[in-house]
């Protein structure tokens, strides 16, 4: 984006990068270029050439403009370069003198980047048509979100009246989907991006739900964050993202759709950074972390691994009022595997990996009755990681005892078919 504008505007993927204007010669050279086709200028031609540089302040931007301007408008000039530059601030101004295009008191827009969003947005929200009052809640939610291919029908399945589903999605014909899409491009807050690669295999069922794909620019998330908390909307906003990121990261490793769920791991990382930042203690924000980690653990990275299952586990404890063994056992088994997977398996050090374990196994009372699949699956996990210890040949004088209390465990609790299932799929790696 290029701007006159000095106001200073943060976020995370911008910077300011001064452009100063080019020397004559250069300008001269550049004009002479698009102009004359590199023809050299004679001196009439110079002069005119230097006039209409300098009155754009020698901007390459602003000189490319008015080379085009020239070369499409003024083909009757090609020979009279000095007719066409005297000619071409008169008939630019007569031009732009389009009274029907001129918005109603036009003096008075906005002539900032976050005074011109700020105008749209406050348009967008004062709209109260179905499709409309649907794009501006998945606008707010594209706010959250990675800049770049943001999934259209994961926007959609946020502006619903719930997200309280397994795979939150837009499953209703009224208004259209196609109408809303149009409603949400109709402001250019978005623009449409490239699709995600969709596998052959993983084009069936749902996963044709990512075939569309919008962008919003890091700068204008920025500002449409602002108007959010204005409207205080940030907190409904922030679970709505977080939960429907979570839910379609772990319904596509689930589903053994890993190539999928790594395309989402951008969305879900934009969206944890502002949840850790904006509003930490969320069982929705929990869940992203911990659905994050085990996709980041399927695609081998351990230290991101452990990275996620921390803010996890840190959410989770402090959640106040909040039944979370279930989750919180599971995550104290992931996170032995992962910290196993990050040492020298030859000299391990497990006094961190057995602290994990005899937090889990101190769980497994309170979260067996509630969660005995969860309790299940996160007993396996365990079991395996103090069996690879000991294989190799890990030393830690809580070791045998552990392997001990987790068989009996096994017995009384084994894992379900289908927690069996999802744990081959999430841990075939391991």
């Amino acid at each position: 984006m290029t701007s006159t504008d000095q106001t200073p505007l943060a976020g995370p993927s911008s910077s300011k990068i001064e452009v100063e204007g080019m020397a004559a010669t250069e300008a001269r050279q550049l004009l002479a270029q698009r102009v004359l086709h590199g023809r050299l200028p004679n001196t009439g031609e110079q002069q005119a050439l230097d006039q209409l540089a300098t009155r754009l302040h020698r901007w390459p931007l602003a000189l490319e403009l008015a080379a085009g301007y020239l070369l499409t408008t003024h083909l009757d000039y090609n020979d009279d370069i000095p007719h066409a530059v005297a000619e071409f601030e008169h008939l630019l101004k007569r031009a732009m003198d389009d009274l029907p295009s001129v918005p109603v008191n036009y003096r008075e827009y906005p002539v900032t980047v976050v005074g011109a969003v700020t105008m749209t947005w406050a348009r967008l929200a004062a709209r109260t048509g179905a499709a409309d009052t649907m794009a501006a809640t998945a606008l707010r939610t594209a706010a959250f979100l990675a800049s770049r291919q943001i999934p259209v029908n994961l926007l959609l399945g946020c502006a619903g009246e719930t997200v309280d589903q397994e795979f939150p999605h837009y499953a209703t014909g009224d208004p259209p989907a196609g109408e809303i899409l149009r409603a949400i491009n109709r402001d250019c807050l978005v623009t449409l991006d490239e699709q995600i690669p969709i596998s052959r295999a993983g084009a069936r069922g749902p996963a044709r739900l990512l075939d569309v794909t919008v962008a919003m620019n890091d700068i204008v998330q920025f500002i449409v964050r602002q108007q959010v908390e204005r409207e205080g909307y940030t907190d409904t906003t922030l679970f709505r993202a977080a939960f429907s990121t979570q839910a379609w990261l772990g319904f596509f490793a689930t589903q053994d759709d890993i190539q999928l769920a790594a395309s989402l791991i951008q969305h879900a990382i934009a969206v944890s950074e502002l949840a850790n930042e904006i509003s930490p203690l969320s069982r929705a924000n929990a869940l992203l972390w911990g659905n994050l980690a085990g996709s980041l653990g399927c695609l081998g990275k351990w230290e991101e691994t452990t990275y996620y299952l921390i803010m996890e586990q840190a959410c989770l404890e402090n959640l106040p009022d909040r039944d979370v063994s279930g989750l919180l056992i599971q995550s104290y088994a992931a996170m032995t595997r992962a910290l196993y997977q990050l040492t020298d398996h030859s000299h391990h050090d497990a006094s961190l990996i057995v602290e994990y374990l005899e937090k889990m196994i101190a769980l497994i009372p309170a979260s067996a009755t509630r969660h005995p699949e969860a309790t299940g699956e996160s007993i396996l996990v365990a079991s395996e990681t103090v069996r690879d210890l000991v294989r190799d040949g890990a030393i830690h004088p809580r070791l045998e005892a552990l392997a001990s209390t987790l068989k009996d465990f096994q017995l009384i609790i084994p894992p379900s078919g289908y927690g069996r299932l999802v744990h081959d799929r999430r841990h075939r790696k391991y």
